[in-house]
């Protein structure tokens, strides 16, 4: 009962993470930000095969050029769907990657788009929260991972079924014109349990190129 009550929690919060992120991208997608009106924008999903290293709790990504270190202990794998690249897991709670490329080359036009270029802290922070209308935004403001600047958000969710609400952490940042999007969250107590790994993984995150 206990490990099907963590499995709901799991897939209750990767379901939440992709709504948001998916809100998020249709957002960029319709304004067709610094975009030749007759180019359009979407989210590209890469098919070919991810080259990872997984070295016990550290992740490194070769075709991204990104590494993370995940807390002690927690279990890694693929992402569920195509909205998300990578995720660890332990208990109730997870950690999740995405990235979203562009349809066009933005290299080849001679764009180098920061996440505030992409859009402002209101249109970003507001695709949040149309995303959970039934949640609370907490916190929001513009920070940096790995000298990138980047929209952080922090919210609830209240899940009466589940019996506990959901608290979630939110970082969206651009890199070589590439959106990635890191997301944390779990269930209260979990939440303000694992608060010192989460920080932790968020400082690791390093950008190799």
């Amino acid at each position: 009962m206990v490990l099907m009550k963590h499995k709901n929690w799991l897939i209750f919060i990767v379901v939440m993470i992709i709504i948001i992120v998916a809100d998020i991208l249709l957002y960029i997608r319709s304004n067709d930000y610094f975009i030749d009106e007759n180019v359009q924008t979407s989210e590209k999903v890469d098919e070919s095969v991810e080259k990872n290293a997984q070295n016990d709790n550290l992740y490194r990504n070769d075709k991204y050029k990104f590494s993370i270190v995940f807390p002690e202990g927690w279990e890694q794998r693929d992402g569920a769907s195509s909205n998300l690249l990578w995720e660890a897991f332990f208990s109730s709670s997870s950690i999740d990657l995405q990235v979203k490329e562009f349809s066009i080359d933005l290299n080849e036009l001679g764009m180098d788009m920061n996440i505030k270029d992409l859009l402002s802290n209101d249109e970003y922070f507001n695709s949040v929260t149309n995303s959970i209308p039934n949640g609370e935004l907490l916190n929001y403001e513009l920070t940096k991972v790995s000298n990138e600047d980047a929209y952080y958000v922090e919210y609830l969710i209240p899940r009466e079924s589940l019996g506990e609400d959901i608290y979630a952490k939110q970082w969206g940042m651009m890199h070589n014109n590439i959106l990635y999007t890191i997301s944390l969250g779990g269930p209260e107590d979990e939440y303000k349990m694992y608060n010192k790994e989460f920080s932790s993984a968020i400082s690791s995150f390093t950008f190799e190129d």
